[in-house]
């Protein structure tokens, strides 16, 4: 689940920066991989983007 939320991040061309967890040095490999394995193949980008939940900021969000 981490590898695909990771690459998800990275199909949003509007994200520069990524701060994943890494508690463990399995975690930091893992990260990496994700990372070197790149944007998630369009067709499955588009399928989960149908779940993606978005919200209006508030206020105080801006």
């Amino acid at each position: 689940m981490p590898e695909l939320a990771l690459r998800f991040i990275l199909n949003n061309p509007t994200v520069s920066t990524m701060i994943p967890g890494m508690r463990k040095l399995s975690h930091v490999e893992s990260n990496i991989a994700a990372g070197d394995a790149g944007p998630l193949p369009d067709e499955l980008y588009q399928q989960l983007k149908q779940h993606r939940w978005v919200r209006k900021p508030t206020p105080w969000s801006q």
